[in-house]
């Protein structure tokens, strides 16, 4: 099949089709880490909803091994606004105090939003409500417009009642914000932490590194195609490479040239070998801590590549390959093959958490 077309609600079809070249983008940048079987499954979504992709209205994110469709609150307007039976929506705030205001002019967030949706020809309106502390991801637009986005993931929850057969099993991006990020406890002195550990990392640990085996076929060179092969060979390694991440990266990131942020994100990738991607998340671990592989890895920071894009330099990307913190030198991993390192202290992986390898 060389295109699809996207189907609107009132049965009619658009005239937006998908060329193998947007094909290959999609599964580069809106759905990244996605097995073809899971690309088939977001067409299918994105054909049943009439959202098109190109618009960021609909996305395809990989957590813990499980795909997830989402939608923009745009994408979720647009749906209902087709049906011919949304009658409108109001949104309101309130604080601890319980007392609802149709504008936010607090210093600190809301505790809580609500949306009241109306349909045409229901007797009564579908009230949605959101409190902050659910849904607050503790960073990017969250700790900037925190009012605005609690109001998304009311709206989206009101817009679901209101509308099950069409938007049933369909999130806005703001409600799934808090799957990707931890919450950010603003008492807590992150950076002056940070800053209070010395750079000195790079001991006698890592030097002492021996080889279980004499052979040299026990110490793997460092390939160059992120094969699942090396990940199935380790016999040594404190933290397994996950078996069947590598290889829907390997699949989708088809572009020979890429040219968005997100593509030269998934390309870097490419470069780094089993002990590399399993070094990139270890150091990852502090600011996204439900990721466990590179998929993941890919997922979370897609959305907004560039600050993890400039840290993936051909210095870093070789440290990370044996198994180093491109910044300070400590060892994450060890390669597989090796004995493991004796323990080394907890080393600072940066004075920005949204940017580990941010140079000084």
């Amino acid at each position: 099949m060389t295109s699809s077309q996207l189907a609107t609600r009132n049965g009619g079809s658009s005239d937006i089709t998908w060329t193998d070249e947007q094909k290959r983008l999609i599964a580069s940048t809106i759905a990244p880490g996605c097995t073809p079987d899971e690309l088939r499954l977001f067409a299918y979504h994105c054909q049943r909803t009439g959202l098109d992709p190109f618009s960021k209205q609909i996305y395809a994110i990989k957590r813990g091994g499980k795909v997830t469709i989402q939608a923009g609150i745009d994408g979720l307007r647009a749906i209902a606004e087709r049906t011919g039976e949304l009658d409108g929506s109001v949104s309101y705030w309130c604080g601890e105090d319980g007392e609802w205001k149709d504008v936010w002019l607090g210093s600190k967030p809301p505790a809580a939003a609500k949306t009241i949706v109306h349909r045409k020809g229901c007797t009564h309106p579908f009230i949605g409500v959101a409190r902050f502390a659910d849904y607050n991801a503790g960073q990017g637009l969250w700790s900037k417009m925190g009012p605005t986005m609690i109001a998304k993931c009311s709206e989206a929850l009101a817009l679901r009642k209101a509308f099950p057969a069409d938007l049933s099993g369909l999130y806005s991006s703001e409600e799934m914000d808090q799957a990707d990020a931890r919450a950010i406890d603003a008492s807590a002195p992150t950076r002056p932490a940070a800053r209070v550990q010395p750079a000195p990392v790079a001991t006698a640990p890592v030097e002492e590194v021996v080889d279980l085996e004499p052979e040299p076929a026990a110490e793997p060179a460092r390939p160059a195609d992120p094969a699942p092969a090396p990940a199935a060979a380790p016999v040594a390694a404190p933290e397994p490479a996950p078996a069947a991440a590598p290889e829907p990266v390997a699949e989708v990131a088809t572009p020979a040239a890429p040219v968005t942020p997100a593509e030269r994100l998934a390309a870097a990738v490419q470069r780094l070998t089993a002990t590399g991607r399993r070094a990139l998340v270890k150091a990852y671990e502090a600011v996204l801590p439900g990721v466990t592989d590179i998929d993941g890895w890919l997922a979370a920071c897609s959305p907004q590549p560039e600050p993890h894009l400039a840290g993936l330099t051909d210095a870093a990307i070789a440290a990370l390959n044996e198994g180093k913190h491109p910044r300070t030198g400590a060892q994450l991993v060890n390669k597989p093959g090796r004995r493991p390192a004796s323990a080394a202290p907890e080393q600072p992986i940066g004075d920005d958490p949204e940017q580990p390898f941010a140079p000084d």
